[in-house]
C-alpha cells in the first residue's frame, strides 16, 4: 500500500475570498468594496479604468481571487529610488530623536 499524504484544510490556500475577508485582507471594509464595485461599473461605462480590484459575481455572491487583491493593492507599493537611503535614514534619525 502507497503512502498517502492526508491534507487538511488548513493546508489549502483558498483562492477566492469572500468579500468581507477580501475586505480585511487588503485593509479595507467591505462597504468600500461594495461602493467601489458599483462605481467601477459606471467608470467602466464612461470608459474610465476601475479603481477598486477585480472580482468574480456568481449570481449575488461577490467573491476576489486573492491574486487580483495581491496586484491591486502592489500598484500602490511605494520604494525608495536607488542611491536615496541615506536620505531616507537621515529621516528616520531626525524623526527618532
Amino acid at each position: 500500500m502507497k503512502n498517502v499524504e492526508m491534507v487538511t484544510v488548513a493546508d489549502v490556500k483558498p483562492r477566492a475570498m469572500s468579500e468581507p475577508d477580501a475586505a480585511k485582507y487588503i485593509g479595507r471594509t467591505a462597504s468600500w468594496l461594495k461602493q467601489t464595485r458599483f462605481a467601477d461599473k459606471r467608470r467602466l461605462a464612461d470608459g474610465l479604468p476601475p479603481i477598486g480590484p477585480c472580482h468574480v459575481q456568481q449570481g449575488r455572491k461577490v467573491f476576489y481571487y486573492v491574486e487580483d487583491l495581491d496586484a491591486w493593492a502592489d500598484q500602490f507599493r511605494y520604494c525608495t529610488p536607488p542611491g536615496w537611503e541615506h536620505i531616507v535614514e537621515h529621516n528616520k534619525l531626525t524623526l527618532e530623536e
